[in-house]
């Protein structure tokens, strides 16, 4: 099943990003030396969820985890670290996916202790490690699990059904063509179906304003008809943007510079991030 409004709009803002790259030098960039700018600022006990680890050719090492940190200081320090993977809507629990000699281990972690809930062991080669969510997906409960396989060819797609609060596989899907995970329906009843994309978009809390992220900084974007009306950090290339909790920050991900902090309405960067995310993909989640 696929998710036709979805995809539309995905292509139509992808076609959109490529036609603002080439247009480059027409487009409104802000500046970060304007006098008296607001400043970035962070709410009081935000902590923010980093997906690190990342590696030039997008593979999924032992090394990437996700660390936490409340990102208000110059020299933050990790509250928690995380193995990669999933979590359900509450952000209290997190199921993982990890492969050894053709069998998989899913586990379900504290996500605010870094503690093992369970785990248990099925069959097949699946992982929830990566940056681009379409391996795994999870239902808003976190009961269903839907894992596509690694090893396979590009003319069939394995689908394993996971139910983790039995501990169980339930059910393996077996497709013809290459087919990647959008989502799964709250029962596990439906699992929706998509062709890759790779852009990184989030709206502002009054949903006026879409930001999304790319080779070539980021774009501000009207969601009303999709003019442009800023365009950020324009000589980076980013992995991830992600909004604060009260919509005022803009939190900028590049692997080889950090993270930066940027005032949400003019653009202006405040403040780069480091550590304790080195090779940052993008923000997980945020809590306050």
């Amino acid at each position: 099943m696929r998710k036709k409004s979805t995809l539309g709009l995905m292509l139509l803002l992808s076609a959109l990003l490529t036609f603002m790259a080439a247009c480059g030098t027409n487009s409104t960039t802000s500046s970060t030396s304007t006098p008296h700018a607001p400043q970035a600022t962070v709410p009081t006990g935000e902590n923010i969820y980093v997906l690190d680890g990342y590696t030039a050719l997008g593979s999924t090492g032992v090394g990437q985890h996700i660390v936490a940190f409340h990102p208000g200081g110059a020299n933050p320090t990790a509250l928690v670290s995380l193995p990669a993977g999933l979590t359900s809507l509450d952000h209290q629990r997190l199921y993982t996916a990890t492969a050894q000699n053709g069998r998989t281990t899913i586990s379900v972690t504290n996500t605010q202790n870094g503690k093992t809930i369970r785990s248990f062991v099925i069959p097949g080669t699946y992982s929830t490690a990566g940056q681009g969510y379409d391996a795994s997906v999870l239902s808003l409960s976190g009961q269903w699990l839907a894992l596509r396989e690694a090893s396979q060819t590009v003319d069939t797609t394995t689908i394993a059904l996971v139910d983790t609060q039995a501990g169980k596989l339930v059910k393996t899907i077996h497709l013809n063509g290459n087919f990647t995970l959008d989502a799964i329906s709250p029962g596990g009843k439906g699992i929706y179906l998509l062709e890759k994309l790779n852009d990184a978009a989030v709206l502002s809390p009054d949903q006026k304003t879409m930001y999304f992220a790319g080779m070539h900084g980021i774009w501000a974007v009207n969601t009303s008809d999709l003019s442009v009306q800023g365009h950020f950090l324009a000589q980076q290339a980013l992995t991830g943007v992600a909004l604060s909790t009260n919509g005022q920050t803009l939190y900028a991900v590049d692997p080889t510079s950090g993270i930066t902090l940027l005032n949400a309405a003019t653009g202006q960067a405040q403040q780069v991030i480091q550590q304790p995310a080195r090779t940052p993909w993008g923000i997980e989640w945020i809590t306050n």
